[in-house]
């Protein structure tokens, strides 16, 4: 079976291509992949604290993403974009899934395909952010949960370090989150410069995006 393919509203904001990354890195497994080839429906995806909003048709094997709540959305999920990780995050509110048990079912797995592990989502990220003008010579990756480490670039004094528990790593690597809002809401903090902080989190911004994928 052939690959989804994802369609994208001209000029689309950043929370539209938000979610098409997600469902870009849900088609990555196979089994996800398959799903969304299969899947049929509207969704939209709306946020609990301001006018974001997304919608997304499913059209058997096209997934088209566009900004707005459409009229025809059958599942509607609100949400706060802000805070979608850690223990204290707000569960988001389902409408539609009665009507739609089937549709509400695949909609579920394909926006939270599985992680790996922290050390190869800093591992890809790095990948995609080493070469970027500004960036540190390396990259220190501490777990709070167990002291484990990984240092990426360079070998030697790292140039910057991000310490964090193994579930904010793998939010914040994998471009569930950004790495400038982990840092101000204590889920994740750094040693470094503020220029290396700035550059990385320019970098996790545009990964959040779908850049590189």
């Amino acid at each position: 079976m052939p690959s989804p393919v994802f369609v994208l509203e001209d000029d689309a904001p950043p929370v539209v291509k938000g979610v098409g990354a997600t469902l870009k890195r849900a088609a990555a497994h196979p089994k996800l992949s398959r799903r969304l080839a299969r899947m049929k429906g509207v969704l939209a995806l709306k946020s609990s604290q301001d006018p974001q909003s997304v919608t997304v048709r499913f059209r058997r094997g096209t997934v088209e993403l566009g900004r707005g709540v459409a009229k025809d959305a059958g599942v509607v999920i609100t949400l706060d974009w802000n805070n979608m990780s850690g223990p204290h995050a707000p569960k988001p509110k389902v409408k539609g899934v009665a009507r739609h048990p089937l549709f509400a079912l695949g909609v579920a797995s394909v926006l939270e395909p599985p992680l790996r592990s922290w050390r190869e989502e800093a591992a890809a990220f790095w990948e995609f952010a080493k070469d970027w003008p500004r960036m540190p010579a390396s990259l220190r990756v501490v777990c709070t949960d167990d002291g484990s480490e990984a240092q990426f670039g360079q070998p030697g004094e790292p140039e910057y370090e991000v310490h964090g528990s193994a579930d904010n790593l793998k939010s914040v690597f994998s471009g569930n989150s950004i790495l400038g809002e982990d840092y101000l809401n204590g889920k994740v903090f750094a040693v470094g410069s503020f220029e290396h902080g700035s550059v990385l989190t320019g970098r996790s911004i545009a990964w959040t995006m779908g850049d590189g994928r």
